[in-house]
C-alpha cells in the first residue's frame, strides 16, 4: 500500500510492507520484491519515501559494503532475506533507520521462539 502525501510542498510516498516469510516459496519472495522495486522505481527522486512494515530479513550487525544504508547497529547475523532488503534499499537510496541508534540488547530482539531469537 502507498499513500502519497503533499505537505508544505514536499512530496512524501508511505509505503506498507510486508514480505513474504522465510519459509515461504521463492516465486512468491521474487514476486514481492520485483513489485516493491516497481513501486520504488516509480517514485520520482525527488520525492521523499517512508518504507515501513516487516521486510522479514536480519540485515545483521556488520555494515560490510552496505555501509550507506546500514548504521552498524544490526544484531545478529545476515541472511539471504536481509541481503535483498539491504540490496532494495541501496538501490533506492533507503536507510535502514534503525541500525544507525544503538539500542540496548533486549531491545533489539523483537521475537523469541524457543531458543530463537532475531
Amino acid at each position: 500500500m502507498v499513500v502519497r502525501l503533499l505537505v508544505e510542498g514536499v512530496v512524501t510516498h508511505l509505503i506498507s510492507a510486508y514480505a513474504p516469510q522465510v519459509d515461504c516459496s521463492d516465486a512468491d519472495k521474487t514476486l514481492f520484491w520485483d513489485r516493491l522495486g516497481d513501486v520504488l522505481r516509480g517514485i520520482p527522486l525527488s520525492h521523499d519515501v517512508v518504507l515501513g512494515g516487516d521486510l522479514n530479513g536480519h540485515v545483521g550487525e556488520l555494515q560490510g559494503e552496505y555501509e550507506p544504508v546500514h548504521g552498524g547497529y544490526g544484531y545478529g547475523r545476515r541472511n539471504a532475506e536481509e541481503e535483498t532488503i539491504l540490496r532494495t534499499c541501496t538501490a533506492a537510496d533507503l536507510a535502514v533507520v534503525n541500525t544507525f541508534f544503538k539500542k540496548k540488547t533486549e531491545h533489539l530482539i523483537t521475537y523469541r521462539s524457543g531458543r530463537n531469537a532475531t
